[in-house]
């Protein structure tokens, strides 16, 4: 038997209602036929302030520091020399960073020398590469050498004020690899040092050194007699000094011009050159006079061995 109840004769008549959203839009008039292109507002004109825009003044200090995609591109053409010089591009930064591995060295094209492979390396290349080590010092061990633990167990109590590394050349030599200069004159200046009661002595580190052969720099005080007082400043000593060789430090008491018979001052100098006895000091107005030079325990080299006498 069919549930379904058959409509009434009032409910068949009574229209199906709808939802109020779509019965209003039922009411609204059809849009009106399109019948040209639509015309926009025109933006560029000035807009009549009113209740509804910022006034003139504020509409400018409100676009204030506003700038167009045109205006910005302009300025950054623009840009003075003296400001573009100041400014770095990134290939400029590495090209001026210090490489510790080139150094300013060029490689050149290989060729041969008497049939056998070459290459070619300039005076100021070599310097360049040279340069990180100017305060490396090596120790010669003429007898019995101790272990490298041993050697850098003694240094450690040294108290360097920089970083150092101690390495091995061959069974008699170690090199000293220092960084700051009173620790490379600390260690200098004292030619014979005892390691586990094993003598060594400190060799200056040249580009042309070679275990066979010792180098003739050493350090050597020396002494200018009767110097003036007035002109015992540390500046003009180790201008003087370098009239002679390579200043390291002023002793003490020249410092505190508690000698003052004397200004002393240690040098490192080549013995293989002649070493002056004295040197012209020019004040003008004929104040001029010749310094004399002392030299305190100037040790014996010999060029032919390339050695040290027994007494160094």
């Amino acid at each position: 038997m069919d549930a379904t109840l058959p409509a009434t004769s009032a409910q068949a008549a009574r229209p199906a209602r709808l939802p109020a959203a779509r019965q209003q839009a039922q009411l609204r008039p059809p849009p009106a036929a399109f019948s040209g292109p639509v015309r926009l507002p025109n933006f560029s004109a000035p807009i009549a302030p009113g209740p509804h825009v910022f006034p003139q003044e504020a509409q400018s200090a409100l676009n204030n520091g506003r700038k167009t995609y045109a205006a910005a591109v302009t300025e950054k053409q623009t840009i003075s020399s003296s400001e573009r010089s100041m400014r770095k591009s990134f290939a400029s930064v590495l090209q001026s960073a210090p490489d510790s591995t080139c150094h300013q060295f060029v490689a050149k094209e290989p060729f041969l020398h008497r049939g056998e492979p070459a290459l070619t390396i300039t005076a100021d290349e070599e310097a360049s590469l040279a340069e990180p080590f100017k305060f490396t010092l090596v120790g010669k061990f003429s007898h019995r050498k101790p272990s490298m633990v041993e050697v850098r167990n003694s240094f450690q109590k040294f108290g360097f004020t920089g970083e150092f590394k101690i390495g091995l050349i061959d069974f008699k030599h170690i090199l000293f690899h220092l960084t700051h200069e009173d620790d490379y004159s600390r260690l200098f200046l004292k030619p014979l040092w005892f390691i586990m009661g094993c003598p060594m002595r400190v060799l200056k580190w040249t580009c042309d050194f070679h275990p066979d052969a010792e180098t003739p720099i050493a350090p050597v005080w020396i002494s200018f007699p009767l110097l003036p007082v007035h002109l015992r400043a540390k500046e003009f000593l180790f201008a003087l000094s370098k009239l002679v060789g390579v200043p390291l430090r002023i002793d003490k008491a020249t410092a505190d011009l508690l000698r003052p018979s004397e200004a002393r001052v240690c040098v490192e100098v080549n013995l293989e050159h002649k070493l002056p006895d004295r040197v012209w000091i020019e004040r003008g107005e004929s104040r001029n006079f010749w310094q004399p030079v002392v030299y305190e325990q100037l040790p014996h080299f010999c060029a032919k061995m390339s050695a040290y006498g027994s007494s160094y």
